[in-house]
């Protein structure tokens, strides 16, 4: 399979709006992380396709440019850090190339100015990531069909179409599998600070735990409080414990390893994204594949059909499935 942008980025260790920067020769970028591009660009084989023009399929009469945005607003992805987004967006890419379409990526960050390639109509319809933008781009951007893409960062501001996982069946499911191994105490970690997604996790999974008589403590920190909270889960002795992020998982249980290498041995864990940081660990715990080759699937398909019914007037909320992946399996 052909190298892709996202690849190119994590090889150059760049984000993927400085890729697509260099390779189509816009301004912004630095001469060493052009160098970076150029050389991971060489090393992977990648080949940047420029779409020629021609026919239109008929299922896709409304397709004008070929040319499709994908807008992250207000984060630059480090795609090491961020692997749920990197496939993801390496889908989307992936399915548009598939179907002779161009994919434009850029970030808005705290500019009140779209870039010209989104702002002069030269995308027939957008992906969107991270936060509301500030009105006066709203404004601008809610003119195209567009996607939102993974969870909402707010409770309300949002528009068009959004693909994401389901957070709420993530609870529940976690809750169910500690259940379902005879546990009757649990540590859930929640997470503040991110996307409302989390939220939605824990509280599913409250509800679901009180169902089945699974009594948890909930530990509320940020994702830089790791020894506060291995601290924590150490002096409240679970046999079972939920994390609902991978790359906190990871260092959880390094950092509880430390401190009681016991509770961190025989602790039954269940996380969230299947992220093979979880690979490195001495036991591998219970993860859900939220299923972000779905999720990127499935927001095209629904982007090209708001391109062909861009005046349908309902709006789509759709969640992908988690898939549960046992203790100490690698995917």
């Amino acid at each position: 399979m052909a190298a892709s942008i996202v690849e190119v980025a994590q090889a150059a260790g760049v984000s993927h709006s400085t890729v697509s920067r260099v390779i189509n020769n816009r301004p912004g970028v630095s001469s060493e992380s052009a160098r970076r591009v150029l050389e991971a660009i060489k090393a992977l084989g990648y080949e940047h396709r420029e779409r020629r023009p021609g026919p239109k399929p008929k299922e896709r009469s409304e397709v004008g440019t070929g040319k499709f945005g994908l807008v992250m607003v207000g984060e630059e992805i480090d795609f090491r850090s961020s692997p749920v987004a990197a496939s993801v967006f390496h889908v989307i890419e992936s399915e548009l190339t598939a179907r002779n379409y161009d994919l434009i990526v850029c970030r808005l960050g705290d500019t009140h100015r779209l870039p010209p390639t989104i702002e002069n109509g030269a995308t027939d319809g957008l992906f969107l990531y991270g936060k509301i933008p500030p009105p006066t781009l709203a404004r601008k951007l809610r003119v195209r069909p567009s996607v939102w893409l993974l969870s909402e960062r707010a409770g309300t501001g949002y528009w068009g179409d959004r693909i994401g996982p389901d957070n709420q069946a993530i609870g529940v499911a976690a809750a169910e599998y500690l259940a379902g191994l005879g546990h009757k105490d649990a540590v859930m970690i929640e997470l503040k600070g991110l996307h409302i997604g989390f939220g939605e996790r824990a509280s599913a999974f409250k509800q679901t735990a009180n169902g089945l008589n699974l009594n948890v403590t909930t530990i509320v920190a940020t994702e830089d409080e790791v020894d506060d909270i291995a601290n924590q889960i150490s002096a409240a002795s679970p046999t079972g414990l939920f994390i609902p992020r991978d790359r906190l998982t990871a260092r959880v249980l390094r950092a509880l390893g430390r401190i009681d290498p016991d509770l961190a041995e025989r602790a039954d864990v269940v996380s969230c994204d299947n992220d093979p940081v979880l690979d490195g660990l001495s036991k591998r715990p219970a993860t859900f594949d939220i299923r972000p080759d779905l999720i990127g699937k499935r927001a095209v398909e629904q982007l090209l059909w708001r391109v062909e019914h861009a005046t349908e007037g309902t709006r789509s909320i759709q969640t992908v499935e988690p898939r549960l992946v046992p203790t100490d399996h690698i995917s």
